[in-house]
């Protein structure tokens, strides 16, 4: 029999990109060059005094998310640290080394910090969390590291196994799924440029789901490309969700739909089926102001 591939399963049934992108306001990004096990943070090697910090950091921010991030195995006696901000306006990314013992890291709480203006191109290259991740994470992280050098990382768990290869562009927290490494200049590129890819488009993290998916008709719609051509107004759902955004001379109304579809094996150790959103588009308005 042929060997189960959740990314290969989605890519046949041709799912939807769009909508996939966790939610995310605030990142720790983690230097961690050691085996990430599936539960990356807590099956660790840190310190439990650590482990009970990021938990604590975890508790008190809500959309927070820690995630390990490596370019090589090999330890140092510091460890990079990095705080994004994935906001609409003005998102940022800072760096802070912290101090290691034997490679754990002893403390998280950094004694200075510094604003980085160069962006970062995270791969997620988890294998003990879905063997698709490091199947096609790897080749794409490979491409990535050629054409970005030390802005590339290799990355644990983001969400959304079976669209691997995954890639998210920071500080905006751009997610980009079913990546080939001849995607990969592209994708880079366009965000260099400041500008979105909507072939392989999952989301931006700091909208919720169906905000996502609003984003991404209203661009198809539209043809706007510019990251900053859209500003989110507000969401209401009844029996539909109504979402506005905003531009430099527009008002955009986007209707839409949302429903679950067949049950399928989301990811490669999934104990069971789930439903795959579906999303409609019912309707598109561009108002002048």
């Amino acid at each position: 029999m042929k060997r189960f591939f959740c990314s290969e399963q989605s890519r046949a049934r041709t799912e939807p990109l769009y909508g996939t992108a966790a939610r995310v306001r605030t990142w720790l990004l983690i230097e961690y060059p050691g085996i990430w096990r599936p539960n990356a943070v807590e099956d660790s090697t840190l310190s439990p005094l650590v482990k009970q910090r990021l938990l604590q950091l975890a508790n008190s921010e809500s959309l927070h998310r820690q995630v390990f991030i490596r370019q090589t195995h090999k330890r140092s006696e510091t460890t990079r640290c990095f705080i994004v901000r994935s906001s609409e306006s003005s998102p940022s990314i800072v760096r802070a080394d912290v101090a290691t013992c034997d490679g754990p890291i002893t403390s998280i709480e950094p004694a200075d910090a510094q604003p980085i203006s160069e962006p970062m191109f995270l791969v997620c290259t988890h294998g003990n969390h879905d063997m698709c991740c490091s199947k096609w994470g790897l080749p794409v992280y490979y491409a990535a590291r050629q054409l970005a050098r030390e802005q590339a990382w290799q990355c644990s768990h983001i969400g959304g196994d079976r669209f691997a290869g995954n890639l998210v562009c920071f500080p905006h927290g751009i997610y980009y799924g079913h990546v080939w490494p001849d995607d990969v200049p592209e994708l880079m590129d366009s965000y260099r440029r400041g500008e979105i890819n909507l072939k392989h488009y999952r989301g931006r993290c700091c909208y919720p789901r169906a905000v996502q998916v609003a984003e991404y008709f209203a661009r198809a719609e539209t043809g706007m490309l510019r990251i900053d051509d859209l500003r989110f107004e507000s969401a209401t759902r009844g029996s539909e969700w109504q979402v506005r955004f905003r531009s430099e001379r527009s008002v955009l109304d986007v209707r839409l739909r949302t429903s679950e579809g067949a049950l399928e094996a989301l990811t490669c150790k999934a104990q069971r089926p789930g439903p795959i959103p579906k999303y409609e588009l019912l309707g598109f308005r561009a108002s002048a102001v």
